[in-house]
């Protein structure tokens, strides 16, 4: 039934709580508003389904302005993380419209691999790719672009792709060119870069976007190469042999 000492009671109105239980007597503890008052009452009122087991009636929280400021939606950190996205995307769509002549040039190749052509020439400097992203996170990951620190927060865009599905379905498909891009590790061959690169440290509040430009003038029909230096190999940990233990010299015994 669950009566026990310390349980919470109820009667009717009558709130109380079990503080003794000693053969036939009950002794509860009663709640009257400003104090409780001690009575006893026999264990048979509680055997005859007169009392049930209650939970304990929470106790009444109150914040204050000095208290509860620091609670307010414009204080949370995941609406303030919601807000600097916001931003970022905002940027992000700003630039492609200024910039949608560089992509009226362009094919993207989506099979056998990800890549991307020239459909026209352009001259040094004149392509620009806007690094655009539904991804904006907190931590990097391989490929990300950097973003520096808006509002206190470190932010990395990470590349997004989604090929368009064979049934013409969008939710799902994105494509942008500047994570198209083909990778190469040899620097002779590329004939793009990232510009305006920011440390993950620096201050960016006034959301700053890495831009990708060719490097050289490109001919009608060039895929775009990026150059990414190879990771450097790591030399295995060395074997640091264990020194043996010293044999202790034992004495022959006396004669």
């Amino acid at each position: 039934m669950g009566f026990q000492v310390g349980a919470n009671v109820i009667r009717g109105d009558c709130r109380a709580t079990i503080t003794s239980m000693q053969g036939s007597l009950v002794q509860l503890s009663v709640d009257e508003g400003d104090f409780c008052t001690s009575y006893e009452i026999k264990i048979e009122s509680f055997l005859k389904g007169e009392w049930r087991v209650t939970k304990q009636k929470a106790d009444i929280q109150k914040y204050s302005w000095d208290n509860f400021h620091q609670f307010r939606p414009c204080s949370s950190d995941t609406i303030n993380f919601m807000c600097v996205k916001g931003e970022v995307s905002r940027r992000m769509i700003e630039l492609e419209m200024q910039h949608e002549a560089s992509y009226k040039g362009l094919v993207l190749q989506t099979k056998p691999y990800k890549s991307v052509f020239t459909a026209k020439q352009y001259a040094k400097g004149k392509l620009i790719l806007v690094p655009s992203t539904s991804r904006i996170e907190r931590k990097a990951c391989p490929g990300s672009v950097a973003l520096g620190s808006i509002r206190d927060i470190g932010l990395y865009l990470w590349p997004c792709y989604g090929p368009p599905k064979r049934d013409g379905d969008l939710d799902g498909s994105f494509l942008c060119p500047f994570w198209m891009v083909k990778r190469t590790n040899k620097e002779s061959e590329a004939n793009v870069e990232v510009r305006q690169l920011i440390a993950e440290d620096q201050e960016n509040n006034s959301v700053r976007i890495p831009l990708m430009y060719n490097i050289s003038a490109l001919d009608a029909s060039t895929e775009l190469k990026l150059f990414v230096p190879k990771p450097q190999k790591e030399d295995p940990e060395a074997l640091v042999p264990v020194p043996q233990p010293k044999r202790q010299r034992t004495k022959a015994p006396a004669p």
